[in-house]
């Protein structure tokens, strides 16, 4: 029996990761993460400092990484679902924190 208190216990243990929104929709959002070149899923419910109107894009924010089974959503035994990471305990954080490395390549270009 998983409570929902021994779920939040258990996230504390999780790493800490920094990135910025990028994507808002209805409930949900995606965040760009700073240490990774992918965009994490969160949910509303797991930003803690107000409401999810308070967020925008390009917000940065500061997150504990997890599978996300750990938010309670379905449990397979499949091996798709293994590798799908979110983000939980969405903090933001002040403008200019995080530090994004620049890369030798313009960024867009096609060739």
């Amino acid at each position: 029996n998983n409570s929902r208190g021994g779920r939040q216990n258990h996230r504390a243990n999780l790493p800490i990761e920094q990135g910025v929104i990028h994507t808002l929709l209805d409930k949900f959002g995606f965040i760009l993460c700073a240490d990774r070149e992918k965009e994490l899923f969160f949910h509303y419910s797991e930003f803690k400092e107000g409401h999810s109107d308070d967020l925008n894009i390009g917000d940065e924010v500061e997150f504990r990484l997890g599978r996300a089974e750990e938010r309670g959503g379905r449990r397979g035994g499949g091996s798709e679902d293994d590798d799908k990471m979110s983000a939980f305990d969405v903090r933001k954080l002040p403008k200019g924190t995080i530090y994004w490395e620049k890369e030798d390549e313009p960024v867009g270009k096609r060739w």
